[in-house]
């Protein structure tokens, strides 16, 4: 996308209705890449813990996934005993599968098909019931409340290249030239596209991080 839509424009010295166009277009397609990365990640995440406990044990992932999936269930009926409790899950992978097919799979995709972007919250809120920390203090409320183990720490990693790309996108997308420019005034074509490759490394060393801490 950089080759497609920035690499032309590189040498112009002011942005106009050509540039723009070129610059709004890779953020948008960008933006919409990282949110489909960050969707098929947390899929393949949890097919791969299913596949796990399947086979060997049940897998921490899904356990947390479950857990997390008990707690929406009893905030909304609290005498509902629909997910057994955690030890037991544990000791039982079949049970785990059991419940995660009958109950708790239909509940993810419709997170996943109702994410719609790829900032920090929509990060956190794919993230965080896995056991993926990516804010300390939000992660922690969560883990208490849904007795959630931690995976892997992501926070090092950092959300301002990925914040970012967002706000570029936000504006390219929802804004007219005019505010297009404006936001981009103080920047050109190589530095924006130097900032949507920080951005899509903040997915890829997302995506080692998770694969390393989790398997």
């Amino acid at each position: 996308m950089r080759e497609r839509f920035l690499v032309p424009i590189y040498g112009s010295t002011s942005w106009e209705p050509k540039t723009l166009d070129s610059a709004s277009a890779y953020v948008g397609l960008l933006h919409a890449e990282a949110e489909s990365a960050l969707e098929f990640m947390v899929k393949q995440t949890l097919e791969n813990s299913i596949a796990v406990t399947g086979k060997y044990s049940t897998h921490r992932v899904l356990l947390n996934a479950l857990m997390f999936y008990k707690r929406h269930v009893n905030s909304l009926i609290p005498e509902l005993k629909l997910v057994p409790a955690r030890r037991d899950l544990r000791k039982n992978p079949k049970l785990a599968i059991e419940i995660w097919n009958d109950h708790a799979r239909s509940h993810y995709d419709l997170i996943l098909s109702n994410n719609n972007g790829a900032g920090v919250k929509y990060v956190e809120r794919l993230l965080h019931p896995l056991g993926v920390v990516v804010d300390r203090e939000r992660f922690n409320k969560i883990a208490k409340s849904a007795t959630i183990d931690e995976i892997a720490d992501v926070a090092a990693i950092g959300t301002t290249d990925l914040q970012e790309l967002v706000a570029l996108r936000g504006v390219a997308m929802h804004r007219n030239l005019s505010a297009v420019a404006t936001r981009l005034s103080a920047t050109n074509p190589i530095e924006v596209g130097v900032r949507g490759v920080a951005a899509a490394n903040f997915t890829l060393n997302l995506a080692k991080k998770m694969a390393r801490s989790a398997w």
